[in-house]
Order: C-alpha cells, then sequence, then structure tokens
C-alpha cells in the first residue's frame, strides 16, 4: 500500500451538513454535464481527476478503523478497496468523488475518509453517489427494477435504497 506518514497525518473529512435536495443537484449536473452514467469503468473516471485505487484484504478495509480515501490535494488522491471486485465497486467510487468533490473541495481540504466514520460525511458522499448514478426521474415505477438494474449495471437493493432515499426527501 502506497499510504505515507502524511497520508496517516490527514484531518478526518467533515460533513456539509446541506440536504440531500442540495447534493442531489450537484450530482446531477456533473452528471449530466458528463455523460458520466454511461461509463462502465468508473475508475477511469478517479484516475482522470488524479485518483489511484488499490485493493486491500477485505479484512482490513471491513474494519471500522479503517480509513479508505486519503485525499492529499487538487488532483491527488488515494481510494483503498476491498480485494475482490464487487457489484458495488461503483457505488463505493462514486461515494469517493462524492467526498473529493464535496468534502475536501476537489482536494482544496487535503482529508481522509473512514469507511465507517464520520456518519454525516459518509451519507452525503452516498447521496451524492447514487444521485450521480441513478436519476430520480427513473424510479417511479418500482416494477422495473430487474430491467433498471441490469440496464444500470447497479444491485436491485441499491436502486431500492436510492428510492428510499428520494421518497424520504421529496
Amino acid at each position: 500500500m502506497h499510504i505515507s506518514q502524511a497520508d496517516f497525518d490527514l484531518p478526518e473529512g467533515a460533513p456539509l451538513g446541506v440536504s440531500y435536495i442540495s447534493i442531489s443537484a450537484i450530482a446531477e449536473t456533473i452528471a449530466e454535464q458528463t455523460g458520466i452514467r454511461s461509463i462502465g469503468d468508473f475508475s477511469m473516471v478517479l484516475s482522470g481527476l488524479g485518483g489511484s485505487i488499490e485493493r486491500v484484504p477485505f479484512q482490513e478495509w471491513n474494519s471500522p478503523e479503517f480509513f479508505s480515501l486519503y485525499v492529499r490535494g487538487p488532483k491527488s488522491f488515494l481510494l483503498l478497496l476491498p480485494s475482490a471486485e464487487t457489484p458495488l465497486d461503483r457505488v463505493l467510487q462514486a461515494s469517493a468523488l462524492g467526498h473529493y468533490i464535496l468534502h475536501s473541495r476537489e482536494g482544496a481540504s487535503p482529508s481522509k475518509f473512514r469507511r465507517a466514520g464520520a456518519l454525516q460525511a459518509n451519507q452525503e458522499a452516498l447521496w451524492f453517489s447514487l444521485s450521480l448514478l441513478i436519476p430520480d426521474d427513473i424510479l417511479s415505477d418500482e416494477s422495473a427494477d430487474a430491467s433498471l438494474s441490469e440496464r444500470i449495471g447497479l444491485p436491485h437493493d441499491i436502486i431500492r435504497l436510492k428510492r428510499k432515499i428520494a421518497l424520504a426527501h421529496a
């Protein structure tokens, strides 16, 4: 792993403290301007922004004390993912992008993010990722979840979670 002492010394990222609607609007704007939803290999998006991805053993990654994202500065961040790829990789990568854009202000505020820490910051990053990957306007028909899941390449549970969050904040 390429984590330095300087990475360990980074402050833990703080939440913005803004609403789902605000975060969803930011993600939606980015999605519309970039066409990011049609990209299958999300790691290319992260590398284009200066990010790198390293894989670590699941037991290590799953620890509540584990930091999974180190934002070192503009166009410089390291995302640590479980060693085996999962259907949730795009969500994890989009969440990291949410932390990078929202909480570190695209690297202007270098920081690190604990996978299971700073609940509000992680919730905001999740809101961002789900809004970036799944537009609200396609969530109206629950019976179409299977075809929607296949079309956008995300598990049914993620689509249901997005619908639940969007409805709770409508």
